[in-house]
Protein backbone atom coordinates (compact mmCIF):
# COMPACT_ATOMS: atom_id res chain seq x y z
CA UNK A 1 0.00 0.00 0.00
CA UNK A 2 1.52 3.34 -0.89
CA UNK A 3 0.80 6.20 1.83
CA UNK A 4 1.08 9.85 0.12
CA UNK A 5 1.47 12.92 2.29
CA UNK A 6 -0.61 15.99 1.77
CA UNK A 7 0.41 19.02 2.84
CA UNK A 8 -2.18 21.95 3.41
CA UNK A 9 -0.87 25.20 3.32
CA UNK A 10 -2.36 28.09 5.60
CA UNK A 11 -5.21 30.12 4.51
CA UNK A 12 -3.70 33.19 3.84
CA UNK A 13 -5.68 36.38 4.43
CA UNK A 14 -4.59 40.27 3.97
CA UNK A 15 -3.61 42.31 7.10
CA UNK A 16 -6.29 45.20 7.53
CA UNK A 17 -2.97 47.61 8.46
CA UNK A 18 -0.41 46.83 6.02
CA UNK A 19 -1.87 44.87 3.43
CA UNK A 20 0.34 42.08 3.17
CA UNK A 21 -0.94 38.43 3.17
CA UNK A 22 -0.87 36.34 6.85
CA UNK A 23 -1.95 33.58 7.80
CA UNK A 24 -4.77 33.39 10.33
CA UNK A 25 -2.82 32.34 13.32
CA UNK A 26 -0.83 36.15 12.99
CA UNK A 27 -3.27 38.21 12.78
CA UNK A 28 -4.67 39.77 15.93
CA UNK A 29 -8.58 41.55 16.13
CA UNK A 30 -9.26 44.46 18.11
CA UNK A 31 -12.06 43.71 20.51
CA UNK A 32 -12.80 47.16 19.82
CA UNK A 33 -13.74 47.97 16.24
CA UNK A 34 -12.73 44.41 15.01
CA UNK A 35 -9.71 45.33 12.39
CA UNK A 36 -7.34 43.50 12.04
CA UNK A 37 -3.88 43.09 11.46
CA UNK A 38 -0.80 41.09 11.87
CA UNK A 39 1.84 42.95 13.74
CA UNK A 40 3.93 40.70 12.53
CA UNK A 41 7.86 41.98 12.57
CA UNK A 42 8.82 39.92 9.36
CA UNK A 43 6.29 42.30 7.59
CA UNK A 44 7.16 45.19 9.43
CA UNK A 45 3.44 45.93 10.14
CA UNK A 46 2.70 49.27 12.16
CA UNK A 47 -0.25 46.88 13.68
CA UNK A 48 -2.86 50.14 13.78
CA UNK A 49 -6.48 49.55 13.90
CA UNK A 50 -9.36 52.14 13.63
CA UNK A 51 -8.58 53.22 16.92
CA UNK A 52 -5.15 53.40 17.45
CA UNK A 53 -5.25 55.64 14.15
CA UNK A 54 -8.01 57.93 15.54
CA UNK A 55 -6.40 57.91 19.17
CA UNK A 56 -3.07 59.26 16.93
CA UNK A 57 -4.57 61.82 14.74
CA UNK A 58 -6.76 63.01 18.19
CA UNK A 59 -3.56 63.30 20.06
CA UNK A 60 -1.79 64.96 16.89
CA UNK A 61 -4.52 67.59 16.79
CA UNK A 62 -4.43 68.38 20.61
CA UNK A 63 -0.68 68.68 20.46
CA UNK A 64 -0.97 71.70 17.57
CA UNK A 65 -3.31 73.00 20.09
CA UNK A 66 -1.46 76.09 21.92
CA UNK A 67 -0.90 75.72 25.61
CA UNK A 68 -2.72 78.53 26.52
CA UNK A 69 -5.94 77.51 24.72
CA UNK A 70 -5.93 73.51 26.60
CA UNK A 71 -5.53 75.73 29.64
CA UNK A 72 -8.31 77.97 29.76
CA UNK A 73 -10.11 75.18 28.43
CA UNK A 74 -10.22 73.38 31.73
CA UNK A 75 -10.10 76.77 33.42
CA UNK A 76 -13.32 77.18 31.67
CA UNK A 77 -14.54 73.65 32.21
CA UNK A 78 -13.75 74.03 36.19
CA UNK A 79 -16.06 77.16 36.02
CA UNK A 80 -18.31 75.98 34.39
CA UNK A 81 -18.66 72.93 37.03
CA UNK A 82 -19.04 74.92 40.02
CA UNK A 83 -21.84 77.46 38.30
CA UNK A 84 -23.52 74.21 37.80
CA UNK A 85 -23.18 72.92 41.44
CA UNK A 86 -24.09 76.33 42.62
CA UNK A 87 -27.36 76.48 40.82
CA UNK A 88 -27.95 72.87 42.33
CA UNK A 89 -27.18 73.50 45.56
CA UNK A 90 -29.78 76.46 45.63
Amino acid sequence: MLATNVLAFPVQVSCGSCGKACSEDELSTCPDCGDTFCGSAKTNCKALCSCDRLAMELADRLADLRPGFVARLIIGARQLAHAVRGKLAA
